[in-house]
């Protein structure tokens, strides 16, 4: 699973900051012509609202069971991946009826 993860990770942070160009080109640019960034700015971008909203990793100094964190760790690769894709799919239905 480590490794699945860790070649996965990368590829994750980049779908993240195609997301964020392709909505702030379908939303941000048209309202406010401002430039679409590219993809490096994208990243930046998210790596900055990442440090600055960021819950705090200590999950309240509770022990977990091996299953736990397994489950835990499966739970945020998935959400990793759907998360921007579902921010895709409804930003995609609001601009069509926009």
């Amino acid at each position: 699973m480590f490794w699945f993860k860790a070649l996965s990770a990368p590829f994750s942070w980049a779908f993240r900051s195609w997301v964020l160009v392709v909505l702030w080109g379908w939303y941000v640019t048209p309202a406010y012509g401002i430039a679409t960034p590219s993809l490096a700015q994208a990243f930046g971008v998210i790596i900055l609202a990442q440090l600055l909203c960021k819950k705090s990793s200590m999950h309240g100094y509770r022990v977990q069971s091996d299953d736990e964190r397994r489950f835990e760790d499966r739970l945020n690769l998935v959400l990793s991946w759907l998360t921007p894709a579902v921010a895709l799919a409804f930003g995609w239905v609001g601009s069509v009826f926009l």
